[in-house]
């Protein structure tokens, strides 16, 4: 079970669900939390001793399953006679995703890999033969 709710779905979705999506977000809340954990498996431990860390994993799992209900169909722009609208590309997709930035706040650090910068120091020769043995 989830450490997000139904009801933390609708907090930030602003609205109640409805009774045919209220199922559908139970589901989504158990696989959104499965891929938090299979990255960061620590995650619930960490949760049951960290309050604010479990805080903020209910609120980040909230939002991955808000935004799959807030563009179910995938909409990028929608436009209806003079009326035209484009949704946030984090919104658009209409996938149950975990932002990079979401990612970084649980602890998992970046994407797929990381470059740190490494600084190669040329090797110090003797001047003279005097220093070798």
């Amino acid at each position: 079970m989830a450490l997000a709710q139904t009801t933390d779905v609708a907090t930030a979705l602003r609205r109640p669900l409805t009774t045919d999506e209220t199922p559908f977000v139970s589901a989504q809340l158990g696989l959104v939390e499965a891929r938090l954990l299979a990255r960061l498996p620590g995650l619930l431990t960490r949760a049951d001793a960290e309050p604010e860390y479990a805080t903020l994993v209910r609120g980040i799992e909230a939002e991955a399953v808000a935004r799959v209900l807030r563009n179910s169909d995938g909409y990028r722009q929608e436009s209806i006679g003079p009326w035209s609208a484009t949704l946030d590309t984090r919104v658009a997709a209409g996938f149950l995703t975990i932002l990079d930035e979401e990612w970084a706040l649980l602890g998992a650090g970046g994407g797929a890999f990381t470059i740190a910068p490494v600084a190669l120091v040329p090797p110090q020769w003797p001047t003279s033969l005097t220093g070798w043995a």
